[in-house]
């Protein structure tokens, strides 16, 4: 027999209504900035009125300035000291070049002030190494921790972020101060330090190749900036230099190499000869110039 008794009538449950589901508010959507509309067309894509960007690296003595000071009427922000025992091999004359360059704020400025190059077609940096080197106490000096903190030393960032730091303001100075005047019509040679990189090699071992002195972090690469960052990179090196049981034998030959090898590299987005390199036999050979600026028929000093 069933002896479970009915609920009375109209009771209810203790458990009360069912609570309602919590909604979480969601971050308040960052506002994009405004700014004017930009009104868009489809046109031809070429370098008509800007300058060329040119990397030239070498080891030390092989004609890295030298090479620069016979490209269209140069003028030298000179933060290597090499380049006052260099005298321009067409006039025997002085090279020209911004007084007073010291450290990164100079630099900074100098790239930005263009009235300082009205009279020139060619600004030459020497060399890109020593702007990284300065580069750092500028960086030590402006540049805060996350936590709004001074430092003494890039390493006191904590680990990689000093390296970041140098990446960035490196970025800075190939995008902005380069490029401005790239844009305004000049052409801006870098010079660099070579030194030996190792190379990532997704395929099978890393290796070794000549590159141009510059940090090379695996995330955060000035070396590879600067790779990316030029229309030509020039190798100065020995034509027929070998190498035989560790002893080294050729002659003193020295060619501008612009094509890419394993051992080194160098890059043309326009040279296309045959051949790896073009001759440099002396100082006066104007023969690279002639093949970049082939509208200039005679080089004016």
């Amino acid at each position: 027999m069933n002896t479970t008794k009915a609920p009375p009538p109209n009771s209810v449950s203790k458990k009360g209504p069912p609570a309602k589901p919590t909604v979480k508010s969601l971050p308040p959507k960052n506002k994009e900035k405004l700014r004017p509309k930009k009104t868009f067309s489809v046109s031809s894509w070429n370098s008509d009125g800007e300058g060329k960007r040119v990397g030239i690296v070498a080891d030390s003595g092989l004609g890295k300035t030298t090479l620069a000071s016979t490209a269209p009427t140069p003028v030298f922000v000179g933060l290597d000291e090499g380049g006052r025992e260099i005298k321009n091999p067409f006039t025997g004359e002085d090279l020209k070049y911004i007084a007073g360059v010291e450290d990164y704020y100079d630099v900074k400025q100098v790239m930005k002030d263009h009235s300082l190059f009205k009279d020139y077609e060619t600004v030459v940096v020497d060399t890109v190494t020593m702007v990284e080197s300065v580069s750092i106490p500028w960086i030590v000096e402006n540049i805060k921790t996350e936590k709004g903190a001074t430092v003494e030393n890039i390493i006191a960032y904590g680990y990689n972020k000093g390296f970041r730091h140098v990446y960035d303001t490196f970025a800075s100075f190939l995008r902005s101060d380069c490029d401005s005047l790239i844009h305004a019509g000049k052409n801006v040679i870098l010079i660099g330090q070579s030194t030996q990189a190792r190379v990532a090699n997704a395929a099978g071992e890393d290796f070794i190749r000549d590159d141009v002195r510059l940090q090379h972090q695996k995330e955060w690469s000035n070396l590879a900036q600067f790779n990316e960052w030029a229309d030509h990179i020039l190798r100065i090196r020995y034509v027929d230099m070998i190498v035989d049981d560790k002893k080294v034998s050729g002659t003193t030959e020295r060619g501008i190499f612009f094509k890419p090898e394993l051992h080194y590299f160098a890059k043309s987005r326009t040279i296309k000869l045959d051949g790896d390199y073009i001759p440099y036999e002396s100082p006066e050979d104007n023969t690279l110039w002639d093949i970049l600026f082939p509208d200039t028929a005679e080089i004016p000093f």
